[in-house]
C-alpha cells in the first residue's frame, strides 16, 4: 500500500510493530588512583604531599551517539567513582585522564551483571 491511498471498506491491512529498545543501566567505577599509578609522597617533615590534581572524563557511547557522562578535576589518589550510566544494548565507556584515553570497554546492558571497574 502506498503513502496517501485509501482502501476499500472490508480491506484487510497488516501491520506491523516494531519492539523499540529499552533503555537499562549499568554502573562504572572508576580508580583513579590505580590509573595513575599514583604513590604518595612525603616532605622533608615527613608529612604526605597532597596528590596532584587531573581532569577525569568519562564518556558513553550508545546507539551511535556519544555523550560525557562525568568531567571533573579530582585528586589523582581518588580510588572510587561510582557513575550510573545508561543506554541501549551494548555501550562503550571511554575514561580518560588528562585528555588521553587511559580505559575503553563495552558493557552489554542486557547482561545481569552491568559493572565495570577500571582500574
Amino acid at each position: 500500500m502506498e503513502v496517501g491511498k485509501t482502501v476499500d471498506e472490508g480491506s484487510k491491512i497488516v501491520i506491523t510493530v516494531n519492539k523499540l529498545a529499552e533503555i537499562k543501566k549499568g554502573t562504572v567505577n572508576v580508580n583513579v588512583k590505580s590509573i595513575t599509578k599514583y604513590k604518595p609522597e612525603v616532605d622533608e617533615n615527613g608529612e604526605e604531599i597532597p596528590a596532584d590534581e587531573v581532569e577525569v572524563m568519562v564518556k558513553v557511547t550508545s546507539a551511535g551517539t556519544e555523550d560525557t557522562v562525568y568531567k571533573k578535576k579530582i585528586g589523582k589518589d581518588t580510588e572510587n567513582i561510582n557513575l550510573t550510566v545508561q543506554g541501549v544494548g551494548t555501550i562503550t565507556v571511554k575514561v580518560y585522564v588528562s585528555g588521553i584515553l587511559e580505559r575503553q570497554t563495552q558493557m552489554n546492558l542486557n547482561d545481569a551483571n552491568t559493572v565495570w571497574t577500571a582500574e
